[in-house]
């Protein structure tokens, strides 16, 4: 019986993995479609850093972890992959009736606007107000 309850829980874990990849690759394809169609040069200069799944992936959960350790993100790619992943995992979580306490407001994303070297500002600006335009920043 122990065997399968273990079972059972590590598929529902995985099946929980599965579901925040989804997510995160949906979230990641919106915004690199939101890009693709806005009229500033300096978002569709940055889309290439964008493109790669696996890598935008990995650059979440590596800057996830970097926090952890208590080190800041030291670019604006890691801070847009950080938020697409904590997002998307916010939504897993509230699928799944875990509750939690992450909700996209003016005052996070000022917060995290900080984190972002200063050249890149207004492109970490021109981010949120394309993904999240029901916030007014500042």
């Amino acid at each position: 019986m122990r065997l399968l309850h273990d079972y059972l829980r590590k598929r529902r874990q995985w099946a929980a993995l599965r579901e925040l990849r989804t997510k995160f690759a949906s979230r990641n394809q919106h915004l690199m479609d939101l890009i693709s169609r806005s009229n500033q040069p300096a978002l569709k200069y940055s889309l290439p850093d964008y493109e790669n799944l696996t890598d935008m992936l990995d650059t979440g959960i590596l800057t996830f972890d970097g926090i952890l350790l208590g080190s800041s993100p030291r670019s604006l790619k890691e801070v847009v992959a950080f938020l697409n992943l904590s997002y998307s995992a916010a939504i897993v979580m509230r699928r799944r009736g875990m509750p939690t306490s992450f909700s996209p407001s003016a005052q996070d994303f000022g917060l995290w606007r900080t984190a972002v070297p200063e050249p890149h500002r207004p492109q970490f600006d021109m981010l949120v107000q394309l993904m999240h335009p029901e916030i007014q920043q500042r």
